[in-house]
């Protein structure tokens, strides 16, 4: 599973502490003492399912960790949480439909969004319109937050910044041309943007820029184009299955980049698993948490008192 993931968690303990403990109002299940109910249409199918699957991961993971300490403080009543959850199949319509179910039907009082930032636009539509506030637990795209939407939020880094980092330390390497692929969805070609302006500002020559379908089984002629360039290090902005996709093909053509870059798919275990150690081993990525990270809030202290959640929770990997 992603380590982004745990950011998440700690995320979502915060802004429930927060909007369920202001004023200790009574949530809309009808009950200040019942559970506090909780709703994610997430991907456990279709092209999204390894990221989906991920995410559900660390809703679940969230859960455990409240319930496991009696839950969320209300006005000083302990509730636990209970999360309902439905496939949303990786289809915008679907992703909608389950969303107006699970506050229609289900009364939820709070939404956790879906995996990729044009399913969390989708459904944060419907959650504002009943005024439900929603986790965007796997959207980054600048798009999702400038909708004027003021109830879908996430502290997860920005798509502009994917790359940043690995940019960084690249140039800090002595790279000096990269060639870009990207899926043609909107957030990887905002990666791809934020990528080629970041690169220019540090003075790499881009020698190529490839786009591909979101969807893609093929492509071998975008690989052979960039292999064509020579370039110092390769960086790829696509979901998990594009990335697998691409280091597959890398192999099949013969092409081996002293430096690869991707946004995803090694965040993933299954890009491991599918790929073997030797495969995968050297390609980079950007996190969302390290343990030794710096940053501390008054919520949960330092991102090292996370630590322990995170190894109690090794079954999920």
């Amino acid at each position: 599973m992603s380590r982004r993931l745990i950011t998440i968690s700690a995320a979502l303990a915060t802004s429930l502490i927060t909007a369920c403990g202001a004023g200790g109002s009574t949530t809309t299940n009808g009950s200040d003492s019942g559970p506090i109910k909780v709703g994610a249409a997430v991907s456990e199918t279709g092209k999204f399912a390894i990221e989906g699957k991920s995410t559900k991961r660390g809703y679940e993971m969230w859960a455990d960790e409240v319930n496991a300490r009696g839950g969320i403080d209300v006005g000083g009543t302990k509730r636990k949480v209970e999360v309902i959850y439905y496939d949303d199949q990786s289809e915008p319509e679907t992703a909608v439909k389950l969303t107006q179910r699970l506050i229609s039907q289900d009364k939820v009082d709070f939404i956790f969004g879906p995996y990729s930032s044009g399913l969390t636009i989708a459904t944060s539509a419907i959650t504002a319109k009943y005024k439900k506030i929603m986790f965007a637990g796997g959207a980054a795209a600048v798009s999702v937050f400038n909708q004027g939407n003021e109830y879908v939020f996430s502290p997860l880094t920005l798509t502009r910044d994917y790359t940043t980092s690995g940019l960084e330390a690249l140039k800090e390497q002595g790279v000096k041309t990269i060639a870009v692929m990207h899926s043609d969805d909107a957030p990887m070609t905002d990666v791809k943007n934020a990528t080629l302006e970041k690169a220019k500002a540090l003075g790499l020559d881009v020698v190529s820029v490839q786009s591909v379908p979101a969807d893609a089984t093929d492509i071998t002629g975008a690989m052979r184009q960039m292999k064509a360039k020579n370039p110092d290090a390769f960086v790829e902005a696509g979901t998990t299955l594009i990335g697998l996709l691409a280091t597959r093909t890398m192999r099949d053509v013969g092409w081996a980049p002293k430096y690869v870059l991707m946004v995803q798919a090694p965040t993933e275990a299954s890009f491991v698993k599918e790929l073997g150690a030797s495969t995968a081993e050297g390609i980079m990525a950007p996190t969302q948490w390290m343990p030794n990270d710096t940053f501390k809030d008054e919520y949960f202290g330092t991102a090292g008192t996370c630590q322990p959640v995170w190894s109690r929770s090794s079954d999920f990997f």
